[in-house]
């Protein structure tokens, strides 16, 4: 039972996420799968004994290369996102790379809007840990999601997608200037 959450630490909008996380969410997590671990990827990461207390479940794994090679590599990413703006790459790569998703309503603004269509939504540490165990305990449907999270970022999010708009869109602008 693994978990991914990946951010720069410099940005505090991550600091708060992963600190509500492992403090309010993770020990959730842990009262029922107390060998669930989770992996923190991203540049800046705090230092290990900040959380020295579950070193057993949490894992720093700082600045990796390449995204692809841990999104691959664990069962549920999470996007615990409190506060700050703007569409979350981390999870249009979770979406992409076919890793089921849980994620608050701010980090999945822009991008998700109803629970369990593509991600699940959750907002309150218990509503959270609910949503990660579900995804362990029900992997089909996990899997559903995560190839309708796939299709949707194929569809409306992949550059061939997006260009195609961009040139219909200018195409009717012209067409719109000529009349």
């Amino acid at each position: 039972m693994t978990m991914l959450f990946v951010g720069s630490f410099r940005h505090d909008p991550n600091r708060v996420a992963l600190e509500w996380f492992a403090r309010q969410v993770l020990p959730l997590i842990l009262a029922r799968q107390g060998n669930a671990r989770l992996a923190v990827a991203g540049s800046d990461p705090p230092p290990a004994h900040a959380y020295a207390d579950l070193a057993a479940n949490l894992e720093m794994l700082g600045s990796v290369e390449d995204v692809r090679a841990p999104l691959g590599r664990y069962s549920v990413f999470v996007c615990p996102i409190l506060s700050g703006s703007g569409v979350r790459v981390k999870l249009l790569e979770a979406f992409a790379a076919g890793i089921p998703v849980v994620s608050t309503t701010v980090g999945a603004e822009g991008l998700a809007a109803r629970d369990g269509e593509i991600c699940r939504l959750a907002d309150s540490a218990a509503g959270f840990a609910e949503a990660v165990l579900g995804l362990w305990e029900n992997p089909e449907e996990a899997a559903r999601m995560a190839r309708r999270a796939r299709a949707e970022v194929e569809a409306n999010w992949d550059m061939t997608a997006i260009t195609g708009r961009l040139v219909e869109s200018y195409g009717e602008m012209v067409r719109e200037k000529r009349k």
